[in-house]
């Protein structure tokens, strides 16, 4: 368990809180762990999405998804995941699961993109 207020990557150092335009903080991240690959691709998917409990209520791609999903699509936009056609399969990684706690127990984040271009998550 991470006490409150400690950064979830590094574990020792305070927690810098970042708030968006929707009010939330997002990451628990300390001002030095902010500025690692995985967070910094996590600020550049989500940025513009209004995020309520988890979820995105922005219309759009994402609309009713996790939060991480644009995330992790990003990842594969960039060739970072496996893809055989229809199901595309990311790894989770230590620092994605400082980022998104919900994935803890996950290896894979498993998407699809629809026929409409909608992105969804297959379980």
């Amino acid at each position: 368990m991470i006490p409150p207020g400690t950064c979830r990557m590094c574990r020792q150092r305070p927690v810098a809180a970042f708030q968006f335009r929707d009010g939330e903080v997002r990451f628990a991240l300390c001002s030095a762990c902010d500025q690692t690959p995985a967070a910094k691709r996590a600020h550049e998917a989500l940025d513009g999405y209004d995020i309520r409990n988890g979820c995105i209520h922005s219309p759009g791609k994402f609309e009713g998804e996790r939060r991480y999903v644009p995330y992790y699509w990003a990842i594969y936009l960039e060739g970072g995941a496996d893809d055989d056609g229809r199901v595309v399969s990311v790894r989770v990684e230590e620092d994605d699961k400082a980022l998104f706690p919900e994935l803890m127990q996950r290896h894979r984040v498993r998407l699809i993109e629809d026929e409409a271009g909608f992105v969804c998550e297959v379980r």
